[in-house]
């Protein structure tokens, strides 16, 4: 384990049991700013009539932040009254629609795999799956200190 309060890096290789394949997590990654806007400057043409916005959530969106090397993204809707339309979208850009995993208004997106490795959720505004990703991430951003102490 290695932390810098300086560079608020926090480092830990951590595995599941034996049956799972092991957890990666690394030093921030200068590149994960750009490959989150090359991501969703590819995607936002095909949902930008129906969509509020894209949103750079999780790990990765925390600036000096250890992470999985795996971008989170919402893409952020108004309703679920859209969903079959852009579902139907992402479904042609490569995307597998994987449902909402249990939580609700927030459906999952396996990402195609000739694109950089990511998690692409659909997010109703204003839900709680939304909120709790951009609460955390905010707090993140502000509050360098907490980004080594949180256990993975």
């Amino acid at each position: 384990m290695r932390h810098s309060s300086e560079h608020c890096v926090y480092h830990r290789r951590m595995t599941e049991p034996a049956t799972s394949s092991a957890i990666q997590v690394v030093d921030h990654g200068r590149d994960w700013p750009r490959t989150f806007l090359r991501l969703r400057d590819w995607i936002w043409p095909s949902v930008s009539d129906v969509a509020i916005a894209i949103e750079h959530v999780g790990s990765t969106a925390v600036p000096g932040m250890a992470a999985k090397p795996v971008i989170d993204m919402d893409v952020v809707i108004a309703s679920r009254t859209n969903l079959p339309s852009i579902v139907s979208r992402l479904g042609s850009l490569g995307y597998q629609h994987r449902g909402d995993l249990g939580i609700a208004d927030r459906e999952a997106f396996l990402a195609p795999r000739n694109q950089p490795a990511h998690h692409l959720y659909l997010c109703v505004e204003n839900s709680l799956a939304l909120k709790n990703h951009l609460a955390v991430r905010d707090y993140l951003r502000t509050t360098c200190r907490t980004r080594w102490l949180i256990p993975l």
